[in-house]
């Protein structure tokens, strides 16, 4: 009874829609490393730090050179940015003021805070996503919609492909030269090399005969993916990143912005939906003690607000209120409070609405 009153209050609240359409900004960094490379375990700690930081809104990809890992698009994007140091690495594909497109690790936490601070132009979702665990076909539309204008460079659409926790054992294995990481040993163990690039689906730099280079603003443009997953990647351990680019020069590749889901739910996830009337919300790690992923699907384009309200009904936090085009997203959950402080342990109802729907499941804080 007294989860049926929760509901009710949760349900009856009013809905207010925004009236600036901007979309959430993602960031990209993609992390240019090696088994060989004796300092990149550094690399991949500061990307664990920044992916504790920022949640859903940061994208990490491991994209390998001269080892086991290494795939034919990722050598075309080191030596399409001429890449001459390990670890380095391109948030959002910019070019920076300082060094340009490739950075050392030190700049990379300024980099994603200054990246995450603009406006974006353009929302990017994955749509009608099936998985065919027997023939390990995947079929999947890209969409992407500019809410602003922009300028007049050739845009492009991209799916990748990432694998998680693929140990680093055999030719895997991860060299390490830094006294910070793990006192010093070498090869690393255990070690788990995540968000690793597999394929791009349209090559280096994606197809740039989706988008217009001057795209008519609220009108989407769909890219339809049908891809077999080779049988040495762990489909269960699969995600996928979509972004739009600029296609101009080599220092007019920058991302404008990405979105990331994963091929199927198989992973450790404690989903609820209030009592099973509401579907289509994915909370992972749940329960969670930092971040809560939310991965959720929007039927109509339009803003999204998320209200996070404890078991008493009372209304704690709105951390999204933002326009998403429809498809599937990502987005996270700090576990704090709208006064900015964490949240006691035990169940929260997070409550997602836009003009014609609205969705709840329950986010356990341990």
């Amino acid at each position: 009874m007294k989860k049926n009153i929760l509901l009710a209050t949760i349900l009856s609240g009013s809905f207010l829609i925004a009236s600036a359409q901007t979309p959430v900004k993602k960031v990209v960094l993609e992390d240019f490393t090696g088994t060989w490379c004796g300092w990149c375990p550094e690399g991949t700690v500061v990307i664990e730090g920044l992916d504790a930081t920022h949640g859903a809104n940061f994208i990490g990809i491991g994209n390998h050179s001269g080892d086991a890992l290494e795939v034919p698009d990722g050598a075309g994007l080191d030596a399409g940015f001429a890449v001459g140091s390990y670890p380095s690495g391109a948030v959002d594909r910019y070019n920076w003021p300082t060094g340009g497109i490739v950075q050392n690790r030190g700049y990379w936490p300024s980099d994603v805070t200054t990246r995450l601070a603009i406006s974006p132009i353009a929302s990017i979702s994955l749509k009608n996503q099936t998985w065919d665990e027997a023939t390990r076909q995947l079929e999947v539309d890209v969409e992407v919609m500019f809410v602003a204008a922009d300028a007049a460079i050739a845009k492009a659409i991209n799916l990748g492909i990432l694998e998680d926790s693929i140990p680093a054992t055999g030719t895997y294995a991860q060299s390490n030269y830094s006294s910070a990481v793990q006192a010093g040993a070498s090869p690393l163990s255990p070690w788990f090399h995540n968000h690793t690039l597999m394929d791009w689906l349209d090559g280096v730099w994606g197809d740039a005969t989706v988008v217009p280079v001057s795209p008519t603003l609220s009108t989407p443009y769909t890219k339809h993916y049908s891809y077999t997953l080779p049988s040495t990647i762990d489909f269960n351990q699969c995600h996928l990143v979509a972004i739009v680019s600029h296609n101009g020069t080599t220092t007019e590749k920058d991302i404008i912005n990405a979105e990331s889901a994963r091929i199927t739910n198989n992973y450790n996830t404690s989903v609820a939906n209030v009592d099973n009337q509401f579907q289509g919300i994915n909370v992972y790690p749940n329960p969670s003690n930092s971040i809560s992923n939310i991965q959720f699907n929007v039927e109509t384009a339009g803003v999204v607000t998320m209200d996070v309200y404890d078991m008493t009904g009372s209304k704690i936090a709105t951390p999204i209120n933002n326009f998403y085009n429809s498809g599937t997203h990502t987005i996270n959950w700090d576990l704090k409070s709208s006064n900015g402080t964490k949240v006691p342990a035990g169940n929260y109802v997070v409550r997602l609405s836009n003009a014609s729907s609205t969705k709840t499941a329950t986010v356990t804080v341990n």
